[in-house]
């Protein structure tokens, strides 16, 4: 039955801004406090005042930014005293709704805001020009109530030595893996990626809170043309995360008794009807599978058994960090790719601020619900390199059921299998997955995952044959000839 007083997000707010002289602009911090006066706003209580003053916690996911703790200067220019939560990179950025629903049906707290931005380009722009950029401070002695770090780090010392530091590299491994499963030559990879990537450009265009607004066709994102460069192959620098944005978010919940007695009006209301995760965290060096992510999987069924229905909305936005990312949360979850399962135009076009870009997109679907073109809303997250995934369904109408908040951790780590990892691995070896890496439009490196007698190495080669090589084909299941650890010597 329905809960008698139910966790409801009442207000949501999004910022893009938009500015061309260095030193003008909000920072970070200055962003959030406008998108949280924005969520005050859109709940449209008519004692606004309570509304804040319910607000007993506020979690802030993390950014670029080095505030040491951003929560506490946007509560101070709301004039409110929460407690503060810090989420750094690592954490799902579904994870504070999930801990914000939980707290509040536990009666922990009256309401929660949930806020996070970035001002990066605003701060480049202010360096080019050799300009003072106003930034919001900390006080003295100002540090979060709490930190919450994921349990490992995303990244191997392996990967990081050997050329994987950077996501595009180790998602580009994945996009081949994946390509090669399909059965896909390379030139019909690039156009599949095309067409998918400029149905994401072609929503942006016409999206007022979208960064690129250019509306790229396939072949301006595909080929080495306009000003786009290789990054890793096959990705360019069109079918990558642009996170060189000012974009914001924020978001209120509360129960519905603490709403209404604020004047909230019951139509304001919004309800989680699941909020599913796996924060199981697998190198991929060590993934049996590479064009898989069986976590994927395991969120389905979870959400399926909990909701009574098979994934579907009105909407939904699957994160987009790269385009390997919305193919295998398509393939699980049972979405077209087309139209574009995008709310906001992705984070190649409509703006990937780091650690915000799962707020981003659950504030475009509040706004389409606003205006009434949509009922229900599923958008998803994902953090580090396809490390863990979340994925969250909101409903204008209030559910039969609790919301239902679901870690499915265990089963994703019953359904994932892994590869033992040899750093010191040398000979003959087998090519799990490849991709050059670039420096500038300049290749530098062919990176590869190997694997022998059941063990894995990553592997690097500066040889201009295998560079070539792999730059034409990913090489999976060829055989390369390692010389010494983790250097890479031909192929064949």
């Amino acid at each position: 039955m329905s809960a008698p007083d139910p966790v409801v997000l009442i207000g949501a707010a999004t910022r893009t801004q938009r500015i061309t002289r260095g030193g003008d602009g909000y920072d970070a911090a200055g962003l959030m406090t406008q998108a949280a006066l924005g969520a005050l706003a859109d709940a449209g209580a008519s004692k606004p005042r309570d509304v804040l003053d319910s607000i007993g916690e506020i979690i802030v996911p993390k950014g670029i930014w080095t505030y040491a703790d951003a929560g506490r200067i946007v509560a101070r220019n709301l004039g409110i005293t929460p407690r503060t939560v810090a989420a750094e990179l690592g954490v799902l950025q579904t994870s504070p709704f999930a801990r914000a629903i939980e707290q509040i049906q536990a009666g922990d707290q009256q309401a929660v805001l949930i806020a996070a931005g970035e001002a990066k380009y605003a701060f480049g722009l202010a360096r080019r020009a050799g300009a003072p950029f106003h930034i919001e401070s900390d006080e003295p002695g100002d540090e979060p109530d709490e930190t919450w770090r994921p349990a490992i780090d995303v990244l191997s010392p392996m990967e990081i030595e050997r050329g994987l530091a950077i996501p595009a590299h180790q998602y580009a491994l994945m996009e081949r893996a994946f390509a090669h499963r399909q059965g896909w030559s390379p030139a019909e990879h690039r156009q599949h990626l095309g067409d998918i990537w400029s149905r994401f450009a072609q929503a942006a265009k016409v999206l007022p809170q979208a960064w690129d607004h250019t509306g790229w066709s396939s072949h301006q994102i595909t080929e080495l043309i306009d000003g786009n460069r290789m990054v890793a192959t096959p990705y360019t620098k069109r079918l990558v995360s642009q996170w060189n944005v000012d974009q914001a978010a924020a978001f209120i919940l509360c129960r519905s008794s603490t709403a209404l007695d604020a004047g909230v009006p019951a139509n304001r209301f919004v309800y989680p009807r699941a909020i599913v995760e796996s924060n199981l965290m697998v190198h991929l060096s060590t993934r049996a599978d590479l064009s898989r992510v069986p976590a994927l999987d395991s969120i389905a069924e979870a959400t399926t058994n909990a909701t009574g229905s098979a994934i579907s909305a009105d909407a939904i936005d699957l994160y987009s960090c790269f385009p390997i990312a919305v193919q295998l949360q398509a393939e699980a979850y049972g979405v077209p790719l087309d139209p574009a399962p995008t709310l906001t135009g992705g984070m190649s076009f409509g703006g990937g601020p780091l650690n915000n870009y799962g707020l981003q997109s659950l504030g475009a679907g509040i706004a389409a619900m606003r205006i009434g073109a949509v009922d229900e809303v599923v958008t998803t997250a994902i953090s580090g390199m396809m490390t863990k995934q979340g994925l969250g369904w909101w409903s204008r109408h209030q559910p039969v059921d609790s919301p239902a908040v679901i870690d499915v951790t265990e089963q994703a780590r019953a359904a994932t299998p892994v590869r033992p990892i040899d750093p010191d691995l040398v000979g003959d070896a087998t090519v799990m997955s490849s991709t050059v890496i670039y420096a500038g439009d300049d290749p530098m490196a062919a990176v590869a995952i190997v694997e022998q007698d059941g063990k894995r190495s990553v592997v690097m080669s500066r040889a201009s044959e295998v560079i070539d090589k792999v730059s034409a084909d990913p090489q999976i299941g060829v055989n390369a000839k390692i010389s010494s650890p983790g250097k890479w010597e031909s192929l064949g």
